[in-house]
């Protein structure tokens, strides 16, 4: 298995924080979220990394060449600003054809929320957090059963049924379909929109998208200043608990 990892976000509403480094290098504890991230992945086997860069790019790639002896391929995002995540998405996956994962790089999560997805057998599945209150600003589901029927940051928090934490796995078996299916979004939608349109489109198309539970377990994604400091604490919590 091989993860594809979205890492090319300018992380402005982290203000100073992000000044000289991309979000995913925020130390929490004692190691940055990126750090996290792929320690946990290659803790159940995952040895290649396809890293999908942008805003400080080259510190990045310096930054996992120097801690890691993995199989990294850095696929750079040069329009990082004008784009949204779908374009990031597009160029990590375009010369994949195996299975895969992916995820977000400034999600800071408990590891026993990927071994649930690690273990749990489908084609196309999502990690999905139907425990906490909902907003506004999150990429909400509304669920049948364990299948997803829609994903969008527009559902009414009071119809959703939980968030999409931004972490996937995706069988080979559906890989090219959901490829053809990003392009399609991007030729009608244009590079400004998320990825997970392309996920409702092929779920529009008849296509089966299914999600594991984080099952209460601790996540957070780092987009503002005091959510820093759930990570940090999350991460204290993991140290102890080892």
């Amino acid at each position: 298995m091989q993860a594809v990892i979205l890492a090319a976000g300018m992380g402005n509403r982290l203000g100073n924080y992000t000044a000289d480094n991309p979000k995913c290098m925020l130390k929490v504890g004692r190691k940055t979220i990126i750090e996290h991230i792929i320690e946990v992945l290659s803790s159940k086997g995952v040895k290649k990394f396809i890293v999908v860069t942008g805003y400080k790019g080259r510190k990045l790639r310096e930054f996992l060449q120097r801690k890691f002896d993995f199989d990294f391929t850095f696929v750079h995002n040069h329009v990082y600003r004008e784009t949204n995540n779908i374009y990031s998405f597009y160029l990590g996956i375009k010369d994949i054809s195996d299975d895969m994962y992916l995820l977000n790089s400034d999600v800071f999560f408990h590891p026993q929320i990927f071994e649930n997805l690690h273990l749990s057998a489908g084609d196309f599945l999502l990690v999905v957090d139907d425990f906490k209150r909902l907003g506004e600003e999150e990429m909400k589901v509304i669920t049948e059963g364990s299948r997803i029927l829609e994903i969008s940051k527009r559902i009414p928090p009071e119809r959703a049924n939980g968030e999409y934490i931004g972490i996937t796995k995706i069988s080979k078996r559906v890989l090219g379909v959901l490829k053809d299916t990003t392009e399609e979004v991007m030729e009608e939608k244009g590079a400004g929109v998320f990825y997970e349109d392309a996920f409702q489109r092929m779920i529009d198309s008849g296509y089966e998208i299914h999600y594991v539970s984080t099952n209460g377990l601790p996540w957070v994604e780092v987009d503002f200043p005091h959510e820093i400091l759930i990570a940090k604490r999350l991460a204290k919590n993991l140290s102890k608990s080892h």
